[in-house]
């Protein structure tokens, strides 16, 4: 089960995934993050820094296994159109630090399969 509570929320985790799962969120992908993240009213710093911290000490798959109640909350709730943007601002992110990582492309991957995408 899934321990966040909003849409926002959900998108908050993603990303915060996304940018964590090599092991370090960098500068520009935090930047990228807040831009986006602080969009969501409903997504404070405090449940940014918890997210953040149930990633810690987990390997690449480890923080897939960690986020599958979103992955498969996506999957099942969300339309194509707010899978594709999931999947394109997850990229953005993976990106944003001038190369994609294996982990960040392998979450991805993931995503995209179980979403159908």
């Amino acid at each position: 089960m899934s321990d966040v509570t909003s849409m926002s929320g959900l998108t908050a985790k993603m990303l915060l995934a996304t940018a964590f799962i090599d092991g370090h969120i960098d500068d520009k992908e935090s930047k990228l993050m807040a831009d986006i993240i602080t969009k969501f009213e409903d997504v404070s710093v405090e449940e940014q820094m918890k997210i953040v911290d149930g990633f810690k000490g987990l390997d690449a798959e480890g923080i897939i296994k960690h986020i599958s109640p979103e992955i498969t909350a996506i999957g099942t709730a969300a339309n194509d159109d707010l899978k594709k943007m999931m999947l394109l601002s997850m990229s953005m992110i993976a990106l944003a630090d001038g190369e994609e990582h294996g982990n960040e492309q392998a979450l991805i991957k993931t995503c995209a399969a179980a979403w159908g995408m």
